[in-house]
């Protein structure tokens, strides 16, 4: 079996599991108040699957199926947290993902004034698969996917000169100060738990 044969027998078997990891991922949320967005997207496709394999594997000089090992986010879900309720929520759905064998592998807070990026990044594993939840406020969500997106897309493209870089990342920033920060979300931890 060829290197590329491997990496299509684990995509597709990404593929199998998808429905019923979703499904328990459904079920916990709905047992928050909050709600899952952008399931369209819950699998990444093969084509930027292989896109981000190369990217791995030019810049790290490893083989294709390590890269593709290195990748987290092949499933992934994001889930909207109200503001008032977002710490207490957030906790509440990593309990109920524990009790159901999701091991929390990592947890990335973005929060802080002055990243571009608000939200909290989790890897999670469950029978060798690792999928990210992204928690977000619906603020948050809406100006990651329709305001920073189209800026971001245009700061990492590699004919972007310099001096324009600058300016994307600074308006970007400035957009980001404007998002309201959750009560408590100081207390969520940005750390590797576990390392797989």
């Amino acid at each position: 079996m060829t290197e590329r044969d491997e990496l299509e027998k684990l995509y597709n078997d990404f593929v199998l599991k998808e429905p019923k990891i979703t499904e328990e991922i459904e079920e916990i949320v709905k047992k928050s108040r909050g709600f899952l967005t952008g399931l369209e997207n819950k699998i990444k496709t093969k084509e930027s699957l292989l896109r981000k394999i190369e990217i791995e594997t030019l810049k790290e000089e490893i083989t294709e199926y390590k890269a593709l090992k290195k990748i987290q986010d092949i499933l992934r879900y994001t889930v909207i947290l109200n503001l008032e309720n977002f710490v207490e929520d957030y906790y509440s759905i990593v309990s109920l993902l524990s009790k159901k064998n999701y091991i929390l592998i990592k947890v990335g807070n973005t929060w802080k004034n002055g990243n571009v990026y608000k939200g909290i990044n989790t890897v999670l594993e469950k029978d060798d698969i690792k999928i990210e939840i992204q928690y977000h406020t619906e603020e948050s969500y809406n100006l990651k996917e329709k305001i920073l997106h189209k800026l971001y897309e245009e700061y990492r493209d590699t004919s972007t000169v310099k001096s324009r870089k600058k300016e994307l990342q600074k308006e970007m920033k400035k957009i980001s100060l404007k998002i309201k920060n959750p009560k408590g979300i100081g207390d969520i931890n940005g750390e590797i738990l576990f390392n797989k």
